[in-house]
Order: C-alpha cells, then structure tokens, then sequence
C-alpha cells in the first residue's frame, strides 16, 4: 500500500500558486512604474517618502507662483521708475524757469515763465496719476506699501514701498500735517485718543519737563504718548508752539502804578501810566515779559492795537500759565488774556502717505487730544476747530470781524448757507452751525488757499445698561419728537433701530458703540437733542453727552455744533479779526499756525512769477529733485534685489524638483530587470503548479488502483 506523505493538501500546488501571485503582483507594480516613470504611485509604493514627496511638490509650486509674484512687483517697480525719471526731467524744466525768473527779467518773460511752470506742476500731478498698475494707483498716496510673496515659505515676504509723488507730497521740510487746535490743557486719558485704530496711552506729567505746570495736558506730553505707539499706528507728532491771543484794552489805571502778575511761575513787575496811550502801556508789558524770556520761555508781540492786545508765545511747545493777581493788573488795562494755563499745538505726520483715522473710545473724551472724528488726508495742511460745548443757549456766529485766514477777513456766516440744519428757538440756529461756518470760509478759498469742510457730527453716547423695567422715554432730537420703549429684552440695536425710523426727518444715524449710542449726521448739521431726564438718557445708551432734566423739547433741547476742518496745500495762518478774541475763541478757533512749520514748502507752493518768489522756488525745486532722486534710488536697488531673488527662485525650484525626482522617478533599468524576474518567476511557478496538479492526479490514481485491487 502506498503512503500519501502530503496528506490532503497539495502543498506543492500551493507552494507554486504562490510564487505565482507574487510574480503578478511585482509584475503590475513594475509595469505600472515603467508606464508612469514614477516610483511612487500611491502611499502604499513608500509610506514615509510620500510625505516628503508631497512637501518637495508644493515648494516646487510655490516658487513658481513665488517667480510670478515677483515678476508682477518687478513690473510694479519698473512703472514707478519710469514715471520718476518722467518727473526728474520735469523738474528740470521747472528749475530752468525759476533760474530764469531768479534774474531781472520782463514783465511778460515772467507771466510766460509762470505760465508754463503751471503746466509743469500739472504734469507732475498727471505723471503720478497715470503710475498704476491693476487697477491701483501707486504714487498718489493711496497704495503706500505692496506686500509680494517672493518664496515658498510664509516668511519669504518683501514690502514694496511706493511714493507719493503729488506736487504736494515734494519739496522741502516733512510732509504737510494734521494739527490739533491747541485748546485743550486736560491731559490725555488711555483711549481717549484712537489712531489708525490703536488706542493711545494716558499722556504724562514725566514727558514734559518744560512745562511750569499742567505738564500732563500740555503738547509735549501728548505728543510723547503718541509717538510711543507710531511703531503701530505708522503717524509721528510734532509739537508745535503755544500761542495766547490778548485781550481788549479798555481802560488806564487812576494813576501812575506798579504792579505784578506770574508767568509761568516767574513774578513779573510792570509799570503802568494813567495818561498814557494804550500803546504805550501795551509796549511796557511787552518789554517786561521779554526781560524775562530766558525765565518763561515766553515770548509777547504786540499786536499792534487795543483790540488784540499782547500776544503770548512758546516756541517749544511748553504750557503757558498767566496769574493776573494784583488788583492793579488786569486784562482790561495790560492787554493780556485771561489768567489760566494754556496748552500748545502739535502735528501728526503719516510715515507712510496713508491717511489719518481718528477716533475715540465710547465713554472717553476725544476733546482732550483737540481733534475730531474723521479721516484726514497725508501731505495735507489741516486743522480742525473745537466743538462747541452742547448748550441750551442761543449760539455764537461767525461775523466778518471774527476771523482771519492768512490775514484776509473772512466774511459772516449766513442762514441762507446752511439747508439741512433744524433750527429750534434757541439752541441750534443755521447760522451757527458748521456747514454755514465752512461756506462762508469758502467764499473766499481763492484769496486764502485755504477750504473748510462741516465735519460730520457724532455723538458718543455711553453708560447703557440692559434694563430691568420697562419705560417709555418722550426723545426729542432735531424737530422731531417720539416715544423710544424699553424693555428687558431692549438692546442697542433694538433701540437704535427705533431712533433710525425717524432719520429721514432727523437727519440723524443711529447705531450701538456697545457702551451706548453713537448719533451720526454725516453732512454735518447741527444737532438739537433732548430726553426727560438724565437718567432716561442713560437708559437709551445716550449718557455723557450732558442731558440735563426736562430738555426733550424744542426750547430745552441741547445743542450740539460739529467743528470745521481747514484744509491747505500749505502752513497756513488762522487769526482773530478786528472784533477780537471772543467770538472767534468761542467758534473753536485759536490764533496760530497749522498744517506743520513754514518750512515745509512743497512745490504746491511755488512760483516764478516774481524775482523773490523764483529764488524761493529753486530750494523748493532743489528739495523735490533730492527727493526723487532716493526714491530713483530705492526703486533701482529693489529692481535688482526682486532680480536676485527671482533668480534664487529659480535655482531653488530647480534644485526642489531634482529632489522630487530622485525620491519619485523610477530606475528604468531596475524596474525592466524586476519585470523579466517576475516574468521568469511567472512562467515557472505556473509550469510548478501543473506539475503539483499532476503528481496529485497520480496519487488519485494509486488510491483508485489500490481499492479497485481489494
């Protein structure tokens, strides 16, 4: 009998059909590589090479797309040089004018002169309009930076700085600012002050060391606060000076005195005569001030008449504080202002050609910084007044003997200029507001070079708390008088919601600050504003504007005028006119220079319409060539470095993909080896398992032989 050591199983069979499987399984793996030339053509070819395959493809991508950002910023680049080299030779041309118009020349050579140096200036200002590149303007000041990805990593970053060109951003001196109107002695409080959206920090007694007293609220110190945040907010002050106007003379001691007042803690004696001429008397206290200039820090100009009195100065910024406390001095009979501490101005500059936002945080007071709500341009000469105080009185208007711009009279303010302001029988007139205000200021912007514009009116209302009982509140606000319902479910919105069915009447936008409610009339209007009591106003989110009891009607209400902001392509001077300081402190103006220094003379400014006027407009020119010669510097040096890197790029692309290729690609020669292999393998593993499958047949065989045999 034969034994069967296999048992029941064919594992010869198996053992072949197994090498089989394997060989087809090499085969397709192999035929897939050599169809594809890829080594890699799932996470199954090699499970921890495909991640550094993925990462070796996306750098690859990315400095492709890394090449094409920067060819786009080359493109950028090679615009603004070429439109710089267009103004380089502009200014050219203006410098040939001036030198001409420098020398004694005809009267008819000098117009002709002015006549194209017009042109020119214009040209400039078309030259930077033009300059634009997808839709953006790159030399106007609008696109002050342009960030390019100019690598496969997020911090492969360069920022294209552009420049603003416009006849008004070159010249002499820094750019043109934003000034504040120097009222304020209240130092600034942290957020009382918003720029650019970062809030600044309280202002401190320590950042000025000038000041006699007040040093908080002075310039200097504000000033400091905000330049510690320009890192952020990308806007540097400036302090200006501090500048006190007089007061009207109206009378002569009864004899012959001596007396004594403290200027900025120094005690000044003076000697006054009862016969003498006002001037006089004027003259001697501005020679005792300025006996004691090195002391104060302060210098006095006469004004030149009784009705000015003496001017009082600091040229650095410091505090001024007058003490009138002997009965023999006064204001009346000395010309001085009144006794106080009076605080300087400063200036912002934009670092970048961006404009200026400022604003405030809800429950704060903007007033302290003395400016308003608002966006202010760069390189433009600006001032905005100071809001009056809200009141139920009837307000002060502009007369045509209040003010002076640039020393031309500018003419009263007019009901007929203002349309959209409610007037109510006392506190809000349109005469009074700030639209009327700025007309009149316009009417004669062609003799001063200097416009005005009715900011809008915002209110920053706080102090809102979620109810807990409800309440119907009677509001009053710009003619219109209507029920606000509060209840516990009452929101900010909810109530605001409320007060904006009423716009269309009011003028007025409400909408939540989330301390309380911020009412917006964009145009400007004045705003005639009442609740029943100053708790109704803070239930409505409307605290801190100063509602006082029973004011919701027409002859109670509150009144609030929106300042005016003075805008000049150049410094510009604001003065009070021949009726004195009274209304024109009153209106929110204060006697001084703004818009930056004297020196900031840019080509907005020039001329070469006379001898004197061309000399001043060769600096000026001089200055502007200076200018874009370093930024014909600037723009050739990133030219070259976007070339470098566009180079770099490539090589690094290069070098990326040659990695990806070795980790992916497949060995031909290897791949086509392995295939024959597993062909070979193939073939004979198939000639095995026929041949397991007939030596089982065989063993089937013996077994039927042996039963049939028995």
């Amino acid at each position: 009998m034969t034994s069967i050591a296999s048992g029941s199983s064919n594992i010869n069979a198996l053992i072949a059909g197994n090498a089989m499987a394997a060989a087809n399984t090499a085969i397709g793996t192999a035929t897939q590589r050599l169809s594809t030339l890829k080594r890699i053509n799932s996470s199954a070819d090699d499970p921890s090479g495909i991640g550094m395959a993925n990462t070796l493809n996306a750098k690859i991508l990315g400095y492709a797309q890394a090449n094409k950002n920067i060819n786009q910023g080359i493109a950028m680049t090679q615009i603004v040089d070429t439109s710089l080299s267009s103004i380089q030779t502009t200014l050219a041309s203006m410098r040939t004018l001036a030198l001409s118009s420098a020398s004694t020349v005809s009267a008819s050579t000098l117009a002709a002169n002015q006549a194209a140096f017009t042109q020119y200036l214009a040209q400039i200002n078309t030259i930077t309009a033009q300059a634009t590149y997808n839709g953006y303007s790159l030399m106007n000041g609008s696109l002050t930076s342009a960030p390019l990805q100019v690598g496969a990593e997020s911090s492969n970053t360069i920022s294209l700085a552009l420049p603003t060109t416009t006849t008004a951003a070159l010249g002499l001196g820094n750019p043109l600012a934003l000034t504040s109107v120097g009222s304020s002695t209240t130092a600034l409080a942290q957020g009382d002050l918003v720029i650019n959206s970062i809030a600044i920090d309280a202002s401190l007694a320590g950042s000025d060391t000038l000041s006699y007293s007040g040093n908080a609220g002075s310039a200097i110190a504000k000033a400091a606060a905000i330049n510690l945040k320009q890192s952020s907010t990308h806007v540097t002050a400036s302090v200006g000076s501090t500048t006190v106007g007089g007061s009207a003379m109206s009378s002569l001691p009864a004899s012959a005195t001596t007396g004594t007042f403290t200027l900025n803690g120094k005690s000044i004696s003076v000697t006054l005569g009862s016969t003498s001429d006002l001037s006089v008397n004027r003259a001697s206290v501005v020679s005792a001030i300025n006996d004691n200039k090195l002391s104060t820090g302060v210098t006095a100009i006469d004004s030149g008449d009784s009705t000015h009195g003496v001017i009082l100065q600091a040229a650095d910024g410091r505090n001024i504080v007058l003490v009138l406390g002997d009965a023999n001095i006064t204001s009346a009979n000395t010309g001085l202002g009144a006794a106080g501490t009076y605080a300087g101005t400063y200036s912002l500059y934009s670092n970048t050609g961006s404009a200026i936002v400022i604003g405030t945080t809800p429950g704060k007071s903007l007033s302290n910084s003395d400016f308003a709500i608002g966006t202010y341009s760069a390189n433009v000469a600006q001032v905005s007044t100071k809001a009056p105080t809200a009141s139920a009185s009837a307000p002060t208007t502009l007369s045509s003997s209040d003010l002076k711009i640039n020393d031309f009279s500018i003419l009263g303010a007019l009901t007929t200029d203002d349309t959209a302001t409610f007037a109510t029988t006392t506190s809000v007139t349109k005469a009074s507001s700030a639209i009327a205000t700025a007309a009149a200021i316009n009417k004669s912007t062609s003799k001063t070079g200097v416009s005005a514009t009715a900011n809008a009116n915002v209110l920053v209302g706080s102090g809102f708390t979620t109810p807990t009982a409800s309440a119907t509140y009677s509001m009053y606000l710009n003619g219109s008088t209507f029920d606000v319902s509060i209840t516990s479910a009452s929101t900010l919105d909810t109530i605001a919601t409320d007060i904006n069915a009423y716009t269309g009447s009011t003028g007025v936008v409400a909408s939540s600050n989330s301390a309380g409610l911020t009412l917006t009339a964009t145009d400007g209007r004045s705003i005639s504003l009442g609740m029943p009591t100053s708790i109704a106003a803070t239930n409505v989110g409307l605290g801190g504007l100063g509602i006082t009891n029973s004011s919701n009607t027409a002859a109670t209400a509150l009144g609030y005028i929106s300042s005016v902001t003075l805008s000049s392509t150049k410094p510009f001077t604001v003065s009070s006119g021949s009726a004195g300081n009274s209304n024109f402190e009153s209106l929110g103006f204060k006697n001084g220079t703004y818009g930056g220094t004297t020196q900031n003379l840019k080509l907005t400014s020039a001329d070469v319409s006379t001898n004197s006027t061309a000399t001043t407009a060769l600096s000026i020119i001089d200055g502007a060539i200076s200018q874009v010669t370093a930024l014909q510097g600037y723009t050739g040096a990133m030219i070259n470095r976007l070339g470098y890197q566009n180079s770099l790029d490539t090589n690094m692309g290069t070098y990326n993909a040659s990695a990806y290729s070795s980790l992916t690609s497949a060995d031909v020669a290897a791949e086509t080896t392995a295939l024959a292999k597993s062909q070979i393998i193939q073939a004979s593993a198939t000639a095995m398992l026929a041949q397991a499958n007939l030596s089982d047949q065989t063993v089937l065989n013996l077994l039927k032989y042996e039963f049939l045999s028995h």
